[in-house]
């Protein structure tokens, strides 16, 4: 049976009152990039507010005032959460996992009566989205490609996925932790044989093409804004190290689609090989991806519309342009903590 995704209504930004600006990045994790990317889009007019429950994250060592968060599937979350926003004068808040942004949307109420604009996505199509199985129902009802897939016990059943060669992954895992590649049908059936839940894997057929990143942007209100893409050149552990922004109309025209599908707002992070010029998407993420930076490097400016999107503060135009052709690598830096 068809999904219907059931979007939430989001209030109408209006001019903020006075006073700063905090921005709070919930799960920061690594993303020190993005905490700086929000410190330089403030321009001092507020802080960036970074938790994360790993106290060693590196987003804290970096951000104007780091938290130390409970963790997200604890029962006094939600509520501390609510108090920590209240207590830091948050106007904007946002989470880079998705499962983190669930919890968040159950108490977006409680959050714009403090005065705290979430950045987030309807339920369903969280939900939808953790689900990779799932995610092929969607994209099908679409018109859009995704690789033949199907879970690991349909497999071990008698089951098989056409292609020639196979890709084995956590239904609802994050990016390629876990994954596996097999040459045969015969290696996946074996494998299946020492794995006691099947259900929750699937395999898909291995598809051989230019891998992109597509960051779909939306609105506070849900409604397509534009889009950034970029060609991936190396990549390590599921990670992007070297990308070259790029400009497919095909690319383009698929991020029309997704936007006005998914309701989300800000950043989705599209996953998509091109084969023979033909997309097909390999994962949906409505957050920040790790390849973000690559389109802010060439003039992409989300943290900027997203500050002020959520204070009713004019736009730039050049904020959602992304200049083709600029090839950017992944650097790392050393950042002293101090005494812990």
């Amino acid at each position: 049976m068809a999904r219907t995704l059931e979007f939430a209504t989001y209030p109408k930004v209006s001019k903020q009152e006075e006073g700063p600006i905090n921005v709070l990045l919930s799960c920061a994790g690594r993303h020190v990039e993005l905490v700086r990317m929000f410190q330089d889009a403030l321009a001092g007019r507020g802080q960036v507010v970074a938790l994360d429950q790993d106290k060693p994250a590196l987003a804290l060592a970096v951000a104007d005032r780091p938290v130390v968060s409970p963790a997200i599937d604890s029962s006094e979350y939600p509520r501390w959460m609510i108090h920590t926003c209240a207590e830091n004068n948050i106007r904007l808040a946002l989470s880079l996992v998705e499962a983190d942004t669930q919890k968040l949307e159950s108490v977006r109420a409680d959050l714009l009566a403090i005065g705290c604009r979430l950045i987030g996505t309807p339920p369903a199509t969280l939900h939808l989205m953790n689900d990779k199985l799932e995610v092929q129902g969607f994209l099908d009802r679409l018109g859009i490609s995704y690789p033949n897939t199907t879970t690991l016990r349909s497999i071990a059943n008698g089951a098989a996925v056409v292609g020639s060669s196979f890709v084995v992954k956590q239904r609802r895992g994050r990016g390629s932790q876990g994954m596996l590649n097999f040459s045969t049908m015969k290696d996946v059936r074996r494998f299946a044989r020492t794995v006691p839940n099947q259900d929750a894997w699937i395999v898909q057929e291995r598809l051989l093409g230019q891998e992109f990143g597509v960051d779909v942007i939306n609105d506070l209100d849900g409604c397509y804004a534009g889009s950034f893409q970029r060609r991936k050149i190396r990549m390590h552990a599921g990670e992007t190290q070297v990308a070259t922004t790029s400009q497919e109309t095909v690319l383009s025209e698929l991020a029309v689609v997704l936007a006005g599908a998914t309701g989300h707002q800000g950043c989705l992070d599209v996953d998509v090989i091109l084969v023979e010029g033909k997309p097909f998407v390999i994962d949906l993420n409505p957050r920040f991806g790790g390849g973000y930076p690559f389109s802010h490097a060439a003039g992409a400016n989300l943290p900027a519309l997203l500050v002020a999107w959520s204070s009713g503060e004019p736009i730039e135009d050049a904020w959602l342009q992304c200049k083709p052709g600029i090839t950017s690598v992944r650097t790392s830096v050393v950042q002293t903590l101090g005494p812990m």
